[in-house]
């Protein structure tokens, strides 16, 4: 059974008397496990594609289905849980809060849920010990190079330990060499049972993945899946399994 299913999703946007067609019709599935590279040319619904999946832009037609749950028939409270539930976002940009510190950034996602403050830093300190940052847990963002922001962006986006990852061009600002290393820790993350929808315009990243899916236009024009990962009944039941690894040296 698929994670994600994507059924006859179209996306149109009208500014005035234009309409732009970023999606067109377009059906596809995902399971979990997977790691997914999104590729085409700008303007090819790429990013689209990421922001519907993730609940942040309702498709003009269509349905997004995640874990069996019809994400756009949920209220707006709804659908604020599920993102926090399912999803974490990682960005080109980073986007983090520049007058707080890197461990105050990593927590944000927690700040709505009743879980102890005690226990929310000692999961954001155990993030930024896999992500080799903890040493810089009071630093601002300002104080960080490009790739140790987009590293503190990856344990944000893990704070609430979802199923599924949606990367947004995570390497568009950084040099090879960080490039590379921010690649390797999504790969660690896969494997640790991580589900990642990775936008790039890099051809190379393509080889750290399970699956590569291309748009033209809106559509999609290919679907290379290279492998599927087959999670186990037990470990989607005991979800807790991962939380431990994240929160224990």
């Amino acid at each position: 059974m698929s994670l994600i299913e994507i059924k006859n999703v179209s996306k149109e946007y009208i500014i005035g008397q234009t309409s732009t067609h970023a999606l067109r019709d377009l059906s596809l599935q995902i399971d979990e496990g997977e790691f997914v590279t999104v590729m085409g040319p700008s303007g090819s619904g790429k990013s689209t594609f990421l922001t519907i999946v993730g609940g942040l832009s309702e498709p003009t037609s269509g349905r997004v289905v995640i874990d069996e749950i019809d994400i756009y028939s949920l209220r707006r409270d709804g659908l604020s849980d599920l993102r926090r539930e399912y999803v974490g976002f990682v960005f080109q940009s980073f986007n983090l809060v520049p007058y707080l510190n890197v461990l105050e950034n990593v927590l944000l996602p927690l700040a709505p849920t009743g879980i102890p403050a005690k226990e929310q830093t000692a999961i954001a300190e155990g993030l930024l010990s896999e992500v080799g940052l903890l040493e810089k847990a009071e630093h601002l963002p300002g104080e960080l190079s490009g790739g140790e922001q987009q590293r503190v962006a990856i344990a944000r986006a893990l704070i609430s330990d979802p199923l599924i990852i949606l990367a947004d061009e995570p390497t568009g600002n950084l040099d090879t060499a960080t490039s590379e290393s921010i690649m390797q820790l999504f790969k660690l993350l896969n494997e640790r049972g991580k589900t990642i929808l990775m936008v790039t315009h890099n051809p190379v990243y393509k080889f750290h993945s399970t699956r590569t899916i291309d748009f033209r236009d809106g559509t999609l024009v290919g679907d290379d899946m290279k492998y599927i990962s087959q999670m186990s009944a037990d470990y989607r039941e005991g979800r807790e399994f991962q939380q431990n690894i994240w929160t224990h040296d």
